[in-house]
C-alpha cells in the first residue's frame, strides 16, 4: 500500500477489523495489529451536556447562574443578569420555565419577555397593559398563558410564543384555578369555568369543542397533563408527549345527603364513564395520576371526624385504573397523609405514601397497594419525598415545620446513602444529571436567611448562598428554579464515591447541626460542665437547690423515708425476717 494513502476513520477501521477477523487465512500478527488501531480512546467521545442553569428570582431582579463550570470544574461562578430591580416598581413578578427546557418567561410591571437559554436571545418581549403577574409555558412551548389575580373583566391571555400574537382573551374569577391544564402533546386544553368542564381542541381557544354540563364539576384531572414541577418526570417526556389516550376524572359533591363521586371518561367520549366510584366521606378530593396515565390515586378528605379522633377532619386513600379496578389503601398507622408520589417511569406503577402520627411512616406500595419496603423506620421525622428523574434515588425528608432532616436511598437496592439536616428549608428539586439537588429558603415562607445550597447525593454540600439572619439585612428570594433538560442525561450509576467537588459542610452554618443530638442537658447545668453535678435530693438535709438545703424543706426527704419505712414494717408484721430488714433500713436512715 503507498505510504502517503489518508488514514481510514476510526468506524471504517472497526469495521475493516471485523471482516478481516471472519477470514481463516489471517495469522495473529495482523488480529494484534487491528485490535491496537481499534482503541477506545482513537474513536472520539461526545461532549458531556450542558450544565443546566438556576433561575434565581429575588428583590434585587431576575439571573441565571451556570450551576456547573466543566472548564475548571467551579461551581455557580458564572452569572447572567437578565433584570436587576431598582426599587418596587420595576420588580420582577412571576417567572417560569418550559418543559422541554428551551425557554423561561417573566414578567413585571413593565413587560412580558421570554429568553431561549441556549443562545440568550429574547424570543417574546411584549408590553404588559394588562398588569398580569402570573404566567405559564404550554408542554411543547407553543403557548403563553398569562393572568392577573387582581383585575376584573378579560384578566386571562392566551399568546403565541413563535408570533407574539394575543390568541385571545377571556374572564377567570378563581384565582387558585387560573391555569389551563394542557396536554402534553396540547390537542387538548381544559378548564373549570362555573362548575363547568370545557375543553378546547387544535389551539382554538374562542370556541369550546366540548363543554361538560350533565355533571356538576367540583374538581378534575386529565391522566396526560404536566406534572408539578416540571423537573420530576422530564426523563420520559418524549413517551409523555406520544401519548395518544386522554382519561379526564371528574369529581362531584354529594346532594342532600347523597355519595360524592368520581367518574372518569376517556376523551372525547365525555357520555359514557369508563369507571366511577362513589364516597361518603370525601368533602374535597385530590387526585394523583400514574406517569403512564393508567392509573390514580385519590385522597379523600372530610372535613369532620364524626369518631373524634382528629380536629382536622379524616382522610382515606384510594386507588383507581382505566380498567375498572379500585382498592382501598389500608395503611398501617392512624393519623393524616402528609405526601404522596408516583415512581417516575411509564412501564412499572409504584407508590410512595408518607403517613401516621409523628414519626410519620414513609411507605412503598405496589399497584396491588400492598406494602413492600418502610423507609422510615431508620427513625427521623418525615413529612415528604421526592425522586430523581430516573426514579434510581430517593430523598425523604422533614422541611417545613420539622427540623429538616434529609436522607437519601438507593431505591433499588433499599439501601440508605447519606443523612443530613438542612434546618429552615422551604424548597428541595433534583437536577436532571439525577446525581445533585438544590435545597432553598425562599419568602414569603421565611424572610431570614434566604438562599440555596447544592448537594451531591453522598451528603457533600458543594455551594452555599444564604443570606443574613436579619430581616432588615435578608436579601428577599422568592424562587430557586433547575433548567428541566429532558432526555439528556443518561441514568447515574449509584456509587458511595465522593463527588470531585470538595465538601463544604464544615464551614458552612449548618456545621453545628450535623450529627448526633446526644443527650438533652437542662439549661442548669449547661454553663457547669466543670463543676460537680447538683444534688436535687439528699438523704442528710432534704430537698436542695445545687448545694444548698431549701430552707423550709429541709426535713422534708427523711420524713417522707421514716414514713415510707413504717409502713412497710406494718404491711410485713407477720413475717418476723422482713420486719427486721424493715427496721435496719429506717435506723440506716
Amino acid at each position: 500500500m503507498p505510504s502517503n494513502k489518508k488514514q481510514k476513520e476510526p468506524k471504517d477501521a472497526a469495521v475493516e477489523s471485523v471482516e478481516q477477523s471472519s477470514k481463516p487465512s489471517q495469522d495473529m500478527a495482523s488480529k494484534t495489529n487491528d485490535s491496537k488501531t481499534n482503541k477506545p480512546d482513537d474513536v472520539k467521545k461526545p461532549n458531556p451536556p450542558k450544565p443546566p442553569y438556576i433561575v434565581h428570582r429575588s428583590r434585587d431582579g431576575l439571573k441565571l447562574i451556570k450551576s456547573f463550570h466543566l472548564e475548571d470544574n467551579s461551581v455557580c461562578s458564572k452569572e447572567i443578569v437578565l433584570v436587576k430591580s431598582e426599587d418596587k416598581d420595576d420588580r420582577v413578578e412571576n417567572v417560569c420555565c418550559s418543559e422541554d427546557g428551551e425557554f423561561v418567561a417573566w414578567c413585571d410591571k413593565n413587560s412580558i419577555k421570554c429568553l431561549r437559554f441556549d443562545s440568550q436571545e429574547i424570543v417574546f418581549d411584549q408590553p404588559n397593559d394588562t398588569r398580569s403577574n402570573c404566567l405559564a409555558i404550554s408542554p411543547r412551548s407553543t403557548k403563553l398563558i398569562t393572568f392577573n389575580t387582581m383585575a376584573a373583566g378579560d384578566n386571562l391571555h392566551f399568546w403565541d410564543l413563535t408570533t407574539q400574537k394575543r390568541l385571545t382573551s377571556m374572564p377567570f374569577k378563581k384565582a387558585s384555578q387560573w391555569k389551563p391544564i394542557f396536554s402534553m402533546n396540547e390537542e387538548i386544553c381544559l378548564q373549570h369555568i362555573n362548575s363547568e368542564l370545557v375543553i378546547y381542541t387544535s389551539g382554538n381557544f374562542e370556541k369550546p369543542k366540548h363543554r361538560l354540563t350533565q355533571l356538576k364539576v367540583n374538581a378534575f384531572s386529565l391522566s396526560s397533563a404536566s406534572f408539578e414541577p416540571t423537573q420530576t418526570c422530564q426523563h420520559i417526556y418524549n413517551k409523555r408527549v406520544k401519548h395518544k389516550n386522554h382519561y379526564i376524572a371528574i369529581y362531584s359533591v354529594g346532594v342532600k345527603g347523597g355519595p360524592s363521586i368520581v367518574k372518569i371518561y376517556k376523551y372525547p367520549n365525555m357520555v359514557d364513564c369508563v369507571t366511577n366510584k362513589s364516597f361518603f366521606k370525601a368533602d374535597s378530593v385530590k387526585f394523583s395520576w400514574s406517569p403512564s396515565g393508567s392509573s390514580m390515586l385519590l385522597i379523600c378528605q372530610a372535613d369532620f371526624d364524626k369518631c373524634g379522633k382528629s380536629y382536622y377532619g379524616e382522610q382515606s386513600l384510594n386507588y383507581l385504573n382505566v380498567k375498572g379496578d379500585s382498592y382501598f389503601v389500608k395503611l398501617p398507622k392512624e393519623g393524616a397523609i402528609s405526601h404522596i408520589e408516583w415512581y417516575p417511569s411509564c412501564d412499572q406503577e409504584m407508590f410512595i405514601c408518607v403517613y401516621g402520627l409523628m414519626p410519620a411512616k414513609v411507605s412503598l406500595f405496589n399497584n396491588k397497594c400492598e406494602v413492600m419496603f418502610n423507609f422510615g423506620d431508620q427513625g427521623g421525622l418525615f413529612n415528604e419525598t421526592k425522586f430523581n428523574p430516573f426514579g434510581n434515588l430517593l430523598a425523604v425528608y422533614g422541611f417545613g415545620n420539622l427540623a429538616g432532616q434529609m436522607c437519601i436511598w438507593d431505591f433499588e437496592k433499599k439501601k440508605l446513602i447519606s443523612s443530613m439536616k438542612v434546618p429552615e428549608t422551604t424548597g428541595i428539586e433534583w437536577c436532571a444529571d439525577g446525581k445533585h439537588l438544590l435545597t432553598s429558603t425562599t419568602a414569603p415562607r421565611l424572610r431570614v436567611g434566604n438562599g440555596f445550597r447544592l448537594w451531591h447525593y453522598t451528603g457533600s454540600l458543594i455551594y452555599e448562598n444564604v443570606g443574613h439572619s436579619d430581616p432588615n439585612q435578608n436579601l428577599e428570594l422568592y424562587d430557586v428554579i433547575w433548567q428541566p433538560r429532558p432526555n439528556l442525561y443518561k441514568r447515574p450509576k449509584i456509587d458511595s464515591k465522593a463527588t470531585s467537588h470538595p465538601n463544604l459542610i464544615s464551614q458552612s452554618k449548618l456545621s453545628k447541626f450535623q450529627g448526633s443530638a446526644g443527650k438533652y442537658v437542662p439549661p442548669s447545668e449547661r454553663n457547669a460542665a466543670s463543676m460537680t453535678k447538683p444534688s436535687y435530693m439528699n438523704s442528710a438535709i432534704g430537698l436542695t437547690a445545687g448545694n444548698r438545703p431549701i430552707v423550709g424543706l429541709e426535713s422534708l426527704t427523711l420524713n417522707n423515708t421514716t414514713k415510707a419505712g413504717s409502713r412497710k414494717a406494718k404491711k410485713n408484721k407477720g413475717n418476723p425476717d422482713k420486719t427486721d430488714k424493715g427496721q435496719q433500713q429506717a435506723s440506716a436512715t
